[in-house]
């Protein structure tokens, strides 16, 4: 039986991505990253986003179990105008922090961009639900302002 290249593809990724993350491989340990991942966020505080989401996208492919970078890759990706990019980052920090406001927010952030509002309102109500739980009032802040934008998109009162 022949593979198809997707399942080739697929099987690598597995491979050497999921199973043994690069990271192992290179006999890094937890900490040893976090230098690059300083950078990344230095360089998206500048308004280098092109350069964080370049530098976030080697995070991620290096240890692909460390939220954070997803994270980061998420916000980069929004501020780039790369919302697509942003919802799958953000999708990642969801499952991997289901109790944290923060992935609920960038994809909610990224639904919108991509006028996917009904998915919108859906993370918008769950970052409120770990905003509210953690008296997170950034996050309950951002979130209301984000509701407020969805509500004048929609046209909902």
């Amino acid at each position: 039986m022949t593979l198809s290249p997707t399942s080739e593809v697929t099987q690598l990724v597995q491979k050497f991505l999921i199973d043994v993350p690069l990271v192992e491989r290179l006999g890094l340990a937890p900490g040893d990253l976090n230098g690059a991942a300083e950078q990344a966020r230095a360089d998206l505080q500048a308004g280098q986003s092109a350069s964080a989401l370049s530098k976030f996208a080697r995070l991620v492919m290096i240890d692909p179990r460390h939220a954070p970078y997803f994270l980061g890759l998420a916000e980069a990706a929004l501020a780039e105008g790369q919302p697509e990019i942003a919802l799958q980052g953000a999708s990642v920090v969801m499952l991997e922090q289901p109790d944290d406001p923060a992935g609920y927010l960038l994809s909610a952030q990224a639904c919108l961009a991509l006028d996917e509002f009904d998915a919108a309102r859906e993370d918008l109500a769950d970052a409120e639900r770990c905003a509210l739980a953690k008296s997170d009032m950034a996050a309950q802040t951002l979130a209301r302002r984000l509701r407020a934008v969805l509500d004048h998109r929609t046209g909902a009162r």
